[in-house]
């Protein structure tokens, strides 16, 4: 059966002109949706067998050279978990999804509101009083069918925590709330897995990569149990559409350089401070 595939996609796959002016042989995305079904195998199946044969899912095409074939695969067989889909989580899942990251799960056991349609961008006017977790998931299997979501309408919480992270390679923290991030953070270092951490407020915001070995996030806020309050400046600056895309964009980064063993390169140990109103970008070493 694996053969047959593998010959059924070499002879679908046809020569095409690259953005860089080269050739490759690609799959467009309905003959990607054809082999699936004939085959009885999932897209991202069809898209990883491609990639190892050298063939190109044309859905990526401007991902490489930046990403190798190597890269692609890796993307589409790893996992993450994402804890909060509200601005950050919402904008960080399209992203992801765009990029070709397998399998997310999802976690958040809100409802859109009002107050969410100024930089949520899976919020709208039909979608208000409807799952976040589920508004994901159907944003992602219309952007990328290849794309596994398991959502999970609930919140997070220690007691639930295990679980939810359980098989993933990175935990994503999209939360408002610094007690829970905790609370994430140590759940993310007894699964021995790596933790990208963001937060926004007004038009700033601030980004960071925490291994479990890592002193991490009482390096930014101090002790846990010395917290004036669990939530950050968001209460006092409101949260903007530019700063939530900015923030998020740059989390996504950090997410993919994890799953792509990259670490050298990411904000481990390091924190990212952004302020849009003034266009600076400040870099502080935590340790």
């Amino acid at each position: 059966m694996i053969r047959e595939m593998r010959q059924s996609i070499q002879n679908e796959a046809r020569s095409v002109m690259m953005p860089d002016g080269t050739e490759s042989h690609a799959l467009t995305v309905a003959q990607t949706e054809q082999l699936a079904i004939r085959h009885g195998v999932l897209t991202r199946t069809i898209e990883i067998a491609a990639l190892e044969d050298g063939i190109l899912p044309l859905r990526y095409a401007r991902n490489f050279s930046t990403f190798s074939l190597e890269d692609q695969i890796r993307l589409l067989t790893s996992r993450i978990t994402v804890v909060g889909l509200g601005g950050l989580g919402g904008t960080l899942v399209e992203i992801l999804g765009r990029a070709g990251v397998g399998n997310m799960v999802l976690v958040d056991g809100d409802i859109f509101e009002d107050h969410n349609l100024n930089r949520q961008l899976l919020s709208s006017h039909a979608a208000l009083g409807t799952s976040k977790a589920r508004s994901a998931r159907n944003r992602l299997r219309a952007i990328n069918a290849s794309v596994d979501a398991i959502i999970y309408d609930m919140p997070f919480t220690p007691a639930n925590g295990p679980h939810l992270v359980d098989n993933s390679q990175v935990v994503v923290d999209c939360l408002d709330n610094i007690v829970t991030r905790f609370d994430l953070q140590a759940v993310a270092r007894q699964a021995r897995l790596p933790m990208v951490s963001a937060a926004v407020a007004g038009v700033s915001g601030h980004i960071t990569t925490i291994y479990p070995q890592d002193a991490g996030l009482a390096l930014i806020y101090g002790p846990p149990d010395a917290l004036k309050s669990p939530r950050g400046a968001e209460t006092r600056l409101g949260c903007l559409p530019q700063g939530v895309s900015t923030i998020a964009a740059i989390e996504s980064a950090e997410v993919i350089k994890v799953l792509l063993g990259q670490t050298e390169s990411t904000l481990r140990n390091r924190l990212l401070l952004v302020d849009l109103s003034g266009n600076s970008y400040e870099m502080v070493n935590l340790v």
